[in-house]
């Protein structure tokens, strides 16, 4: 997982970085750029994706306002908090085993909500097109996801910059202040719940994690940020197996099955074509 990215971070960031003057040969890359965003539980996802998470993020350069998710371009750092590729990857505080079942495999980014008052791109108007509308999608930022071996991790990145009859039609990097917007589906509930077991004292499987690692464009791996939940909280869970948990899981299950027809099969839920 961290080795696909250090592969990202040195082809793209050697590129720019030795441009900018920030790095020299056998010399580490200075990690410069920060992130946030979160996770949501996505209820679009229906019976076919239970587990749907809906995360975005955005990156911005250390020196800037992590409040607002905006920097100044600096000497030290002159194209500020863009990303070439990022990871997302899920634990659990007991080291419980997750999985990612499905994912989207080709995430979306969108302007910054109000552009004008952005530092990065008042001063690097060049970044976004002149046609770029705060909030709408950034046609010209296209990213690329796929699964790691481990399974728990999605890897993606933002391509190799295109150029098509004098004009950019992808940038090859995420600029700085666009959210990132993808989806995942687990193989088990993110929240915090009970095993199916019958054996009473069995622990509860703790809520889930989900974290970011980015490289910027000085090659550097930034992170890992956890990305926190929001909108829709988790319910409230015991911490063991007990008869009652047993009871009434049972009773929702037979609660469930009188209402709902199988769906096995079905891909839905996902803002865009998840694959597995």
């Amino acid at each position: 997982m961290i080795g696909v990215l250090a592969a990202l971070a040195t082809l793209g960031g050697a590129q720019i970085a030795s441009a900018a003057g920030t790095t020299s040969p056998g010399q580490a890359p200075t990690s410069l750029t920060a992130c946030g965003g979160t996770v949501n539980r996505e209820s679009s996802g229906g019976a076919a994706e239970p587990n749907l998470l809906g995360y975005q993020f955005h990156c911005w350069a250390e020196e800037g306002n992590p409040t607002l998710g905006t920097s100044t371009a600096t000497a030290e750092n002159p194209l500020g908090g863009n990303v070439w590729a990022y990871t997302v990857y899920i634990t659990r505080p007991d080291g419980t085993q997750n999985q990612i079942d499905d994912y989207n495999a080709n995430p979306y980014t969108t302007f910054p909500s109000s552009l004008t008052a952005d530092p990065f791109y008042t001063i690097n108007p060049a970044a976004w097109p002149a046609t770029a509308a705060a909030g709408a999608s950034d046609l010209k930022t296209a990213i690329s996801c796929e699964q790691s071996a481990q399974l728990s991790a999605v890897n993606c990145n933002a391509g190799l910059p295109t150029v098509t009859a004098g004009v950019t039609t992808n940038n090859g990097y995420i600029p700085e202040s666009e959210r990132v917007h993808g989806d995942f589906d687990l193989d088990q509930a993110f929240c915090k719940h009970l095993p199916n077991t019958k054996k009473i004292g069995t622990p509860a499987v703790r809520q889930a994690q989900v974290w970011l690692l980015v490289s910027d464009n000085t090659g550097a791996q930034d992170g890992p940020f956890r990305l926190t939940l929001s909108g829709k909280k988790c319910p409230k869970v015991g911490n063991f197996v007990t008869k009652k948990s047993i009871k009434a899981a049972e009773k929702a299950a037979k609660k469930h099955g009188k209402k709902t027809t199988s769906k096995k099969g079905t891909k839905k839920g996902s803002k865009q074509a998840a694959t597995k």
